[in-house]
């Protein structure tokens, strides 16, 4: 496991209760996968891995789902939290844009 997140939504009042996990890894032929899993907490998660070109397609791939939840309030009424991360690596290619990560190196 390259990377790792888990995040959430919860909202009594809305009923809410999501969950919305994110793994990169590495298959046994070495390509890059990222594995989504989401669904209602305490129920089985549907889930599904998608294998993309190199670790920088999986990083934008990441951010770019990141981005979707991050627009939930609008979308559920209620925003997702992580929950939990888990990388060997600095998690800062996983969560930032390109942009915004050059914008950090400079300072």
């Amino acid at each position: 496991m390259l990377f790792a997140v888990q995040l959430e939504a919860d909202s009594d009042a809305l009923d809410h209760h999501r969950i919305y996990r994110m793994e990169v890894e590495r298959d046994l032929l070495g390509d890059v996968i990222v594995i989504i899993a989401h669904g209602r907490r305490g129920s089985r998660l549907a889930a599904r891995s998608i294998h993309v070109p190199d670790l920088s397609a999986a990083q934008e791939f990441v951010r770019s789902r990141l981005r979707r939840r991050a627009t939930a309030p609008r979308r559920i009424g209620c925003s997702y939290r992580i929950t939990a991360l888990d990388t060997l690596d600095d998690p800062t290619p996983y969560l930032l844009d390109p942009a915004a990560q050059r914008r950090m190196e400079q300072e």
